[in-house]
């Protein structure tokens, strides 16, 4: 993935969150976004969304996700960063378990590059 698309993959899932926590129905994020409802559907629910209904019928999602007090350090970062890519060499390992990591390593790495662009 290029840099450019990856990029405009992280723009469309921080949009994406954003009108989730907005509470906007799926129809609604699919013309924001101009997506199809299937597409923001798969979207939300490979980012673990929770699907719930509103009294007007709307589907709407949530995140489950759990904010750290704290920001993880560059060392931090890179000892996951690290760790996946080891795990990365076990043969025989699963797909869904290679996408996690590679999911992972990804996030790490861009992470560390966003502290690293903002250190003084």
């Amino acid at each position: 993935m290029g840099q450019k698309t990856l990029q405009k993959e992280i723009n469309e899932i921080c949009q994406l969150n954003q009108l989730v926590e907005e509470s906007k129905g799926v129809e609604e994020i699919s013309q924001i976004i101009v997506k199809t409802l299937d597409s923001i559907k798969q979207k939300m629910f490979y980012l673990k969304l929770k699907e719930k209904r509103v009294d007007d019928g709307t589907t709407v999602f949530s995140s489950s996700l759990k904010l750290p007090a704290e920001l993880p350090s560059v060392e931090e970062s890179l000892k996951k960063l690290s760790a996946a890519l080891a795990t990365l060499e076990t043969p025989g390992l699963e797909q869904s378990e290679v996408l996690r990591l590679r999911g992972i390593i990804a996030g790490n790495r861009l992470f560390t590059k966003r502290l690293q662009k903002n250190d003084p």
